[in-house]
């Protein structure tokens, strides 16, 4: 279905239902979300490091994300099988980081953040709950999947969220029915989770993913494919203002000063 006519559908559908008195709590839950959605999408500009664990079939692989680096040289490899990679793994690891750096780079528009997963306008409170003493909301949406987005209405997409601290502590996404994203390719099985974290008591960060996907291609070859992935050990990247303080504060200190660590800053 065309971006803008699904749009244009969700604008529709209350007008044509039957009028109702207004919800003002439900208007009120619905607004408190959006306030932190937007938020999280705010934090696009916001580099971390961090470390990943993936697991993805037989293989386990542990990276270091450092932002402040160049885009093709952020992700580095740090094992693969609790094993320290060769020389010409790494090799191979840079050049696909590269290849990736590269083709975003083409790519038209800001980057992506998980917040964009989520069309704002079909937000829907479905209920409330009590878990280990304080309260928990779950809204439905419909998920914004860009080149498959008129496979969204096959997608059950929700949210948990904790109003009392305002984190959008986990996005799950499952089908409905089986579909169909290319020639040949049935999806029959589709499940994604993501968990989310308060890190700095001011960024959502996400702790940790589960992937599944099972269906078949060229119409008799099954496929069935798991991967888990672990975000730890996160760290603000300084901005480049933050940066520049530091930098003209290095180079006020005199010959063989010390910073507050006892470390020296400066030499002769």
């Amino acid at each position: 279905m065309n971006h803008k006519l699904f749009v244009l559908l969700l604008t529709l559908v209350p007008l044509l239902a039957t009028a109702q008195t207004p919800d003002l709590n439900q208007d009120a839950k619905e607004a408190q979300i959006i306030k932190t959605i937007d938020d999280l999408r705010a934090q696009r500009g916001v580099e971390f490091n961090y470390h990943r664990e993936s697991k993805i079939g037989d293989t386990t692989r542990v990276e270091e994300y450092l932002g402040a680096n160049e885009d093709g040289y952020r992700w580095q490899l740090v094992s693969e099988n609790q094993r320290a990679p060769s020389k010409e793994r790494l090799e191979e690891y840079r050049q696909m980081r590269v290849t990736e750096a590269k083709a975003r780079a083409q790519e038209e528009g800001p980057s992506q953040s998980l917040a964009d997963l989520i069309i704002i306008d079909s937000l829907e409170f479905i209920g409330e709950s009590v878990e280990n003493g304080q309260s928990v909301w779950q809204f439905s949406f419909k998920p914004k999947l860009d080149d498959f987005s008129e496979f969204a209405d096959e997608i059950e997409a929700r949210i948990t969220y904790l109003p009392k601290t305002d984190l959008l502590q986990r996005i799950a996404l499952k089908n409905k029915n089986e579909f169909s994203p290319a020639t040949s390719v049935t999806v029959e099985d589709f499940s994604m989770e993501i968990e989310f974290q308060r890190f700095a008591d001011a960024y959502t960060v996400p702790v940790s993913m589960k992937q599944n996907a099972q269906g078949s291609y060229l119409f008799f070859k099954d496929f069935h494919d798991q991967t888990s992935r672990t975000y730890s050990d996160y760290s603000l990247v300084p901005s480049a203002d933050e940066s520049n303080d530091e930098n003209e504060l290095s180079a006020a200190k005199p010959c063989g000063s010390s910073d507050s660590k006892g470390s020296r800053t400066s030499s002769c």
